[in-house]
């Protein structure tokens, strides 16, 4: 008998759920099989370790600064909590792992205007050093953008590893700006560059599409928030080991992700926001998610018209996105918050990137699509009543 694949997804209702997903049932099952509810009030970004043997969350909703709650994970997915540390600042959003001696976890916290970077001590476990071993503050660096309500401060929205662990990628959706920080052999961040996009793009969330075949090596998408667009870069290497970091040079600009106009249920353009991106293992097809939604975490509703995906095919050739290719497929429900492709799980070790799972924050659903040629997806299973998920992850 196959083993269900197991899910981790966090969220507004303050605990974290274990999902079982079984593709060989006939129909396929989705079902939650434990819930944690030590990791804080709004646990809505969990990060797994290389292993998949600890799971580290960020409650955004922590009403001095954000917590950090480390977990050990049992084969069966149960989540044991180790400790508890504060994040550093307000409404953490976004964590990675740096694999640095010792390792550690970088968190972007995006009202607070600080990135917090915590070693994780091996003493019974990877538990979260108490106090940050860097802090870098924000406040102060930047002109922030011309949104009247978003851009009021600097927001640093995600701090992603590029694929070799030079650099870590910042982009701060309050500037406009990708903030690029040197990692040092001893894990401490330095600044190396700082890369200005469009105002009122709003970047939020960057992946890097590494070990293509052709063209450049490693293409870094950034997806923006404000302007519901992606901007591509070639990330190129230095051919020097002891050089700091790799160049970014910008090949597209704001490639909307937009249909030509919403319907007529849904809410006008200004009040969209781009949520999520990534690339199929192939890397041939992008897909990234609108939300057509008023940003309410607690008050989303099913009614209306399901929100979108923009997917595009992406050229063999230099990573660019071809604009016209792009098609707009339902996500399945409302607000999909994030996603993420089986090829992504620590332990699913999935390299056709068959299943894409999706965390529909107003709708309050997790639904599982299988992926097809060109992005096609075809819907496979859904489960309710997901405590307005923020984040969904493959074990």
């Amino acid at each position: 008998m196959t083993q269900p694949i197991l899910l981790y997804a966090g969220g507004y209702a303050g605990r974290i759920d274990t999902l079982a997903f079984d593709p060989t049932a006939s129909p396929p099952t989705l079902q939650v099989v434990s819930s944690n509810s030590e990791a804080g009030v709004a646990p809505t970004w969990i990060t797994l370790s290389k292993d998949g043997q600890f799971l580290y969350a960020d409650d955004e909703w922590g009403k001095e600064e954000g917590l950090l709650t480390a977990f050990k994970v049992s084969q069966d997915g149960q989540l044991t909590k180790i400790n508890a540390v504060p994040s550093g600042g307000l409404w953490p959003c976004h964590s990675s792992l740096l694999d640095t001696t010792p390792p550690r976890l970088i968190t972007a916290n995006y009202k607070g205007s600080v990135l917090a970077a915590h070693s994780l001590l091996p003493s019974g476990g990877f538990d979260l050093a108490e106090k940050a071993a860097q802090y870098i503050s924000f406040h102060g660096h930047g002109e922030p953008g011309p949104h009247p309500t978003r851009q009021q401060q600097q927001h640093p929205h995600a701090a992603t590893a590029d694929p070799r662990g030079l650099v870590v990628v910042i982009p701060d959706l309050g500037t406009d700006d990708l903030r690029v920080y040197s990692i040092k052999t001893d894990g401490t961040l330095e600044l190396h560059e700082i890369i200005a996009l469009t105002p009122h793009s709003g970047p939020r969330h960057v992946f890097f599409d590494a070990g293509r075949p052709s063209g450049p090596e490693t293409v870094l998408y950034v997806l923006n928030e404000l302007s519901n667009s992606i901007s591509t870069f070639s990330v190129t290497y230095p051919s020097s080991a002891a050089a700091a970091a790799p160049t970014f040079t910008l090949l597209q600009d704001s490639i909307s992700l937009l249909p030509s106009a919403p319907s007529s249920r849904q809410s006008p353009f200004p009040v969209w926001h781009a949520a999520e991106l990534t690339v199929t293992p192939d890397h041939l097809t992008l897909i990234a998610s609108n939300r057509a939604e008023g940003h309410d975490p607690l008050n989303g509703t099913k009614e209306g018209d399901e929100d979108l995906f923009a997917v595009f095919d992406v050229s063999a050739e230099d990573g660019t996105l071809v604009e016209v290719s792009k098609k707009l497929v339902e996500s399945g429900g409302r607000a999909p918050r994030h996603f993420s492709l089986s090829s992504e799980g620590i332990r699913t070790k999935d390299g056709q990137g068959k299943w894409l799972a999706v965390a529909h924050h107003d709708s309050d659903e997790i639904v599982i699509f299988e992926l097809g040629k060109g992005g096609a997806l075809k819907e496979v299973v859904r489960v309710d009543n997901m405590g307005r998920p923020g984040c969904i992850v493959w074990a």
